[in-house]
């Protein structure tokens, strides 16, 4: 009797030790983890190579702040720029169909709050009225004027790493640290509540704009403005960075995710996480196998014999 328990314990011990179900389910898991990796990545290269200052505007003479025209006044910045110079060659953004909706162009273009008041109005002659509009338009346009400089800041320092590599991987510095640094961006903005406070003050140019922003101290809005700037702030940049680029071009994300060093780095972390998973669900001996295998997969594209017959992207 005992012989046959032993026999058949025998007989499952490899079934029993090798939780196969839960390894293919940690392998799909790291699909989709590299899949939004990619995705974040290419996002973040696309950002490296568009018009930062008609996303990300901080010029408070120009769109949308002032009523100026937005299409014309950044024709030239594609003629100044290198052809393949940063991370690759510029991409003019305004060439989507999108740019035809009004809506769309709305976001780009002078609008509401700037509508408000003009900056340079004299509040000598201002009414009761026209002076609540103007501190709302200065609250609300230098908190934004301050958080797109930040934005603007971290993307070209981002993207100066691109100078660093050789042609065929000149974007793979900003694809690794993309995911980072959307949402570090996500993050300041959602913060942004204190220096959207500070600049209602800093910009407060005496007399009653001054003297609105310190009784709102007591009754309200010098904290409730900044508030809901803070938060329509992270809506907008949320779209701007995640979902904006994949509307205008999903396939130059496409594109720049099959660059040869991108699918190696996407390949990397992806045969990582499966060796990781391999350990974790499976025996030793079918774990180490599997791991040799995936550990092919870790040899760069230069040195890779499989790959050198390819194009380089």
């Amino acid at each position: 009797m005992s012989d046959d328990n032993e026999d058949k314990n025998d007989s499952t011990y490899g079934s029993e030790d090798n939780n196969w179900s839960g390894f293919l389910k940690s392998v799909l898991r790291a699909f989709i983890t590299v899949l939004i990796i990619g995705f974040l990545g290419a996002n973040f290269v696309y950002l490296t190579r568009i018009d930062l200052d008609l996303w990300f505007p901080v010029e408070s003479s120009l769109s949308p702040y002032e009523e100026k025209p937005t299409l014309e006044e950044k024709a030239e910045f594609f003629n100044r720029l290198p052809k393949g110079g940063g991370c690759g060659i510029p991409i003019d953004t305004t060439k989507s169909k999108l740019w035809s909706n009004k809506y769309f162009r709305g976001m780009f273009d002078h609008g509401w709050p700037y509508t408000l008041a003009e900056d340079d109005d004299d509040e000598e002659w201002l009414s009761f009225g026209e002076i609540v509009s103007f501190w709302f338009m200065r609250a609300v346009k230098y908190s934004y004027i301050w958080l797109r400089t930040v934005i603007q800041t971290v993307i070209s320092f981002s993207s100066s790493f691109c100078e660093l590599m050789p042609e065929q991987g000149k974007d793979i510095i900003p694809f690794i640290i993309g995911p980072f640094v959307l949402m570090l961006l996500i993050s300041i903005a959602s913060m942004w509540y204190i220096p959207s406070l500070i600049s209602i003050f800093v910009y407060s140019t005496g007399g009653w704009n001054l003297a609105w922003s310190i009784v709102g101290l007591f009754f309200g809005w010098t904290w409730i403005v900044p508030l809901f700037t803070s938060f329509a702030q992270s809506i907008g940049l949320m779209f701007k960075l995640l979902l904006l680029p994949i509307m205008l071009d999903s396939k130059k994300l496409i594109e720049i995710m099959g660059h040869k060093w991108n699918i190696y780095f996407m390949g990397f972390v992806f045969f990582a996480l499966c060796i990781s998973a391999a350990f974790t669900n499976l025996n030793l001996t079918v774990a180490i196998v599997m791991s040799l295998i995936f550990a092919l997969n870790f040899i760069p594209p230069s040195l890779n014999p499989m790959t050198k017959s390819n194009k380089v992207n």
